[in-house]
């Protein structure tokens, strides 16, 4: 019978702890191990860990005598575990009580699979802490290749930690350093490297394969503690807006110079996505009226000289330029442009 690891690091995370693990423990596929290690938190993190251990045999509990970092604690979470798969779940995250047996039906039918991703839902947190449902990614079943991956890198959710991958193929993949040529500092906290090390993962595998698996989500919500908000905030820009093209920026430097390696028609294919991606982002930010004025041309140019822009950005950024004087006009232009940037990024 095939066991499944489910692999919880975390840090200072004492009350969004236990929604991850008695998610684990709720699993309708019973031949698991819950595999959580504590990275030295100063919080009570570690007393409820233990509290669940104690009750329930599956759950390891397992505390680093220092903090060793985000990246290097998902790595020893892996290594404590003993499963034939593993899935990397985040302390602030949840699964459905189907994830595990939804993936597992795939994989008895092909045994060696490299991994299987399936559903993700986005929920949002409001201010009296109530939970919705904001978005979800769900595809159709299919298995899919080393090309269908690469060439398919721009869609959301389609590979990332949120998948159950064979757990020597996590291993002999997983990274936690690499060049950070414009010190931008974020690197160490692991902003895009679950999908590099996915990227190795499809690309560097012999006899690659892989399904996609529709249902069986795993679940995030946006809210203040999130770790990525903690990362965004490294950017160190007050304005929203500066925030986003920074991470555009981000991305485009780390994940299309990765995919690159691999195949060149393919990274092209994301950057232009990211492209449009960004121009949506704009435009949706300049429609809820934010002011316009934080964004200063120093910005910009400096926007302009980072990436290579495509006629569709240049044309964007004079329409937006002149905004106090061209209301109306973009009103109606927003129209259009929210409709066609919609289904493209949508419809996918």
């Amino acid at each position: 019978m095939i066991k499944i690891s489910i692999c919880i690091p975390v840090h200072n995370r004492e009350h969004l702890i236990v929604r991850a693990i008695k998610s684990a423990q709720n699993q309708i596929y019973k031949n698991i191990e819950i595999v959580v290690v504590d990275n030295n938190s100063n919080d009570n993190t570690y007393s409820t860990i233990k509290e669940f251990s104690n009750s329930d045999p599956r759950i390891k509990c397992y505390q680093n005598s220092t903090n060793i970092g985000a990246l290097k604690n998902f790595e020893k979470a892996i290594e404590y575990s003993t499963g034939d798969y593993v899935v990397l779940l985040g302390s602030d995250d949840w699964l459905d009580e189907d994830f595990i047996s939804n993936k597992v039906e795939v994989i008895s039918r092909y045994p060696n699979i490299s991994f299987v991703s399936g559903m993700v839902k986005i929920f949002n947190q409001d201010k009296s802490n109530n939970i919705n449902l904001y978005s979800l990614y769900n595809y159709r079943r299919h298995s899919m290749s080393r090309e269908y991956l690469n060439n398919n890198f721009y869609k959301r959710f389609l590979i990332s930690y949120f998948c159950l991958f064979r757990r020597d193929l996590i291993i002999n993949n997983f990274r936690h350093t690499y060049e950070d040529e414009y010190n931008w500092g974020v690197y160490d906290k692991g902003l895009g490297l679950d999908l590099i090390n996915c990227l190795d993962i499809v690309n560097k595998t012999t006899n690659f394969d892989s399904y996609y698996a529709p249902g069986g989500a795993y679940c995030f919500c946006n809210q203040e503690q999130r770790e990525s908000n903690d990362i965004i905030n490294s950017y160190k820009a007050k304005n929203e807006i500066i925030k986003t093209i920074r991470d555009y920026k981000y991305n485009i430097y780390l994940l299309s110079n990765h995919l690159a390696l691999f195949d060149v028609h393919a990274a092209n294919k994301f950057v232009r996505f990211k492209n449009n991606l960004l121009i949506y982002e704009l435009i949706k930010r300049f429609y809820c009226k934010e002011i316009y004025s934080k964004l200063t041309w120093i910005e910009l140019k400096d926007y302009k000289k980072q990436i290579k822009i495509d006629a569709k950005v240049f044309v964007t950024e004079i329409i937006l330029l002149p905004l106090t004087i061209m209301n109306k006009i973009l009103n109606k232009l927003l129209r259009f442009l929210k409709l066609k940037i919609y289904k493209l990024i949508y419809r996918l």
